[in-house]
């Protein structure tokens, strides 16, 4: 009967680790490398001008005033909408390219929020 509560008490405790959300070290540390990942990017391309990391909240739009716009990734966490905004959709991370007028973008590295 002890060993049952023992193997008992053991698999509480598995599933309990196995559902534990990502700690913030965690989170912020896979921030840190996506921005270094897009700003690697932006350096060895001479039409980048610059990579912001911003923050946006379900249903939120914005990034209109840009001449186009380009998801270059997390397409089911973001939409572009037909009036050429950014809508987030669901939490998560993603990535776009804002062009100005002169053909020259920047890489936005997007986090949607609830």
């Amino acid at each position: 009967m002890k060993f049952k509560k023992i193997v008992l008490a053991s698999a509480l405790a598995l599933s309990t680790l196995a559902v534990m959300p990502v700690s913030g070290i965690q989170e912020a540390s896979a921030a840190d490398d996506a921005w270094k990942h897009w700003q690697d990017v932006c350096e060895q391309d001479d039409q980048c001008s610059n990579v912001a990391s911003m923050t946006m909240r379900i249903k939120q739009e914005g990034y209109g005033s840009y001449q186009k716009i380009e998801i270059i990734s997390g397409a089911g966490v973001i939409m572009i909408t037909d009036r050429g905004y950014v809508k987030a959709v669901k939490p998560g991370k993603a990535a776009i390219r804002a062009y100005d007028s002169s053909g020259k973008y920047m890489i936005v590295d997007l986090t949607v929020a609830n």
